[in-house]
């Protein structure tokens, strides 16, 4: 499997995990609001800041490796 075939399937694989998580975050948020239980809902906050960390790292790594891809052809 070349180089790009394998990234396109990793950012597959990223796509669908984060999109998997998505909807179990949202269930998480509509829970807690419908419970009034504010400790579920900062729990769910963070877990939602932990993954625009980990979205903007992923796509930092990607351009990144784009950009010393093209120095060296």
């Amino acid at each position: 499997m070349n180089t790009n075939s394998y990234l396109q399937k990793s950012c597959m694989d990223w796509k669908k995990t984060i999109q998997d998580e998505k909807i179990a975050y949202w269930y998480a948020v509509c829970a807690a609001v419908l419970q009034q239980n504010l400790m579920d809902f900062t729990l769910a906050l963070r877990w939602l800041l932990r993954m625009a960390v980990r979205c903007s790292c992923f796509a930092h790594a990607v351009i990144h490796r784009r950009s010393t891809q093209r120095i060296r052809t």
